[in-house]
């Protein structure tokens, strides 16, 4: 029996031996790739001889610490309270304290006396 112009109908056994080959060379690209990059991997990482051996951290008594700590003036450049929009009148605007002063009054470790401010 023919079919024109179409394709012939493919049996079972046909049709899973097709895709036994396409899978046998879908697995044989995947492990040219695997090998390939296997093959290459150690040229992309430093070998043993490049790597610096680190050098054991330097101890010293605190005192010494502190005095390499750089002391500097300082700079308020580019700093300007208009940019800090989130510091609003607060829960009591009558009060004439803001979020800000709020939370350093509230996390004060010693009461500020609130006549000088």
């Amino acid at each position: 029996m023919s079919f024109p112009g179409r394709l012939m109908p493919v049996s079972g056994t046909v049709r899973s031996a097709v895709a036994c080959r396409y899978l046998s060379s879908v697995i044989k690209k995947f492990l040219r790739v695997v090998a390939l990059s296997l093959v290459l991997s150690p040229l992309a990482l430093p070998s043993a001889a490049d790597a610096a051996v680190p050098s054991a951290p330097k101890v010293l008594c605190l005192a010494d610490a502190v005095e390499q700590i750089s002391v500097a003036d300082e700079s308020r450049d580019g700093y300007t309270r208009d940019k800090f929009k989130h510091w609003g009148t607060g829960l009591d605007p009558a009060d004439g304290c803001n979020r800000r002063a709020g939370v350093l009054l509230s996390e004060a470790i010693v009461a500020p006396d609130r006549r000088t401010t």
